[in-house]
């Protein structure tokens, strides 16, 4: 009896052991951070505990995809800073199930379905990863450790996305704060070094593929565009005149929003800058590196903006959307788009350009009558690069929403616009 007992426990220690070490085990990955990276990772947080993409620009980056689209609810944006300083002590994040199957122990490895229910561990890796083989660019299936040593965009945003689907439609308040945290892991992809590897041969897995040298340059990297967003090269004045990307219509999983966004911007940008900068120092003057610095952010915005959009057609709310740009380059110049609304919609709608092409563009919304064009609301605000309005529809009709150069700008401006369906006595974004 005694040696079947310890048969027994021996089993289940065994199957224990297996199961933490094969945790989405998957070939031709390492198993984790190598020491001397992990010593660079140590040596530049000493350095600089506050380098990251975005910091600052995490919460600009997320305002500005809201506020593009007429959204003002501060929640969207403050809290999507929050995933970077997480420590795994507190309900921060979500609590995952992983779910895998290990072989039983014994003579007979007969699969067996194991469960974790886990809290969302600390400091959650925000990369994903595309390795080019050949001419074909293919998703490489990233790992999940059971201890938390890394976590992957497409599984973080997956997980955020998530508990905002249930938070809504339970009817909490808390929808918002979720959605900020899955608008960082959205943002993250804008980040060269988050996908693209100097070697050529292939995309980065944050910081587990690679040298030393090149984790420590992925962090130069960062901390350069840090101290250019408002200064030097003022990279903030550089966002704008952008649509909310609408690309993701046809994805219902969410972790294929990352995986695109990733491909897309790997493609578009990250390989630029990172061939351009090479084994080198990071030299903003070298036109690649610049202009692709400048695409990346910009695109990271028009996917966080898409992103709301995706999620507002996910929950059954998204009544109608519309958009368009136009060169409002003289003064009372206008341009519009018109949607429709149902009595009790709420519509949001926003205008952006480009900071450093100076100028003041304003908002109206009109409801069409017929021939006649009925003033509803407006925005008048000063900012120097966005203008934000939200109305609640009075009546079932089609609107026209205007934005007009109360001051001229020299480039283009671009106008977005999202009516809201009511749920659960709320509108989605406020």
């Amino acid at each position: 009896m005694k040696t079947r007992l310890l048969q027994i426990l021996t089993a289940a220690v065994s199957l224990v052991i297996v199961a933490s070490c094969t945790l989405d085990d998957l070939s031709n990955r390492p198993d984790s951070i190598s020491a001397d990276i992990q010593q660079a990772i140590e040596e530049k947080a000493a350095q600089n505990e506050t380098v990251r993409w975005n910091g600052t620009q995490h919460k600009s980056i997320a305002e500005f995809a809201c506020r593009m689209l007429g959204i003002t609810n501060s929640t969207f944006w403050e809290k999507s800073t929050e995933p970077d300083s997480w420590t795994g002590s507190n309900d921060e994040g979500p609590t995952v199930k992983i779910t895998t199957v290990v072989p039983a122990p014994g003579p007979f490895p007969i699969p067996i379905p194991v469960s974790f229910t886990l809290n969302y561990p600390g400091k959650p890796g925000h990369c994903y990863f595309w390795r080019l083989d050949g001419s074909t660019w293919k998703h490489r299936t990233p790992y999940s450790d059971i201890f938390g040593t890394i976590r992957w965009a497409d599984y973080n945003f997956n997980a955020m996305i998530n508990e905002a689907y249930q938070r809504f439609r339970d009817n909490t308040n808390t929808h918002d704060v979720r959605l900020s945290h899955a608008l960082h892991y959205m943002a993250d992809m804008g980040v060269p070094y988050h996908n693209y590897w100097s070697d050529g041969s292939n995309l980065l897995v944050d910081l587990v593929s690679g040298t030393a040298a090149q984790a420590t340059q992925h962090t130069d990297y960062e901390n350069v565009f840090k101290t250019n967003w408002t200064e030097g090269k003022k990279f903030y004045n550089q966002i704008g005149a952008r649509y909310y990307n609408t690309s993701f219509g046809n994805y219902t999983n969410p972790e294929d929003l990352p995986r695109h966004a990733s491909k897309s911007m790997a493609e578009s940008s990250g390989r630029q800058v990172v061939e351009a900068i090479g084994t080198g120092s990071i030299n903003l003057n070298n036109s690649n590196v610049y202009n692709g610095t400048v695409s990346a952010l910009n695109n990271s915005v028009t996917f966080c903006a898409g992103t709301l959009v995706w999620f507002a057609d996910l929950m059954d709310v998204l009544r109608s959307k519309n958009r368009g740009m136009s060169k409002l380059t003289t003064q009372g110049k206008e341009m519009y788009v018109d949607v429709y609304a149902a009595s009790g919609d709420k519509i949001y709608c926003g205008a952006n350009w480009k900071a450093a092409n100076g100028g003041d563009i304003d908002i109206k919304i009109y409801q069409i009558d017929g021939s006649s064009l009925v003033y509803k609301k407006g925005g008048t605000s000063t900012d120097k690069s966005l203008e934000s309005v939200s109305w609640v529809a009075d009546k079932s009709a089609t609107y026209r929403i205007k934005a007009y150069a109360y001051t001229a700008t020299s480039g283009d401006v671009a106008l977005n616009t999202v009516v809201i369906k009511k749920k659960n006595s709320r509108y989605i974004f406020d």
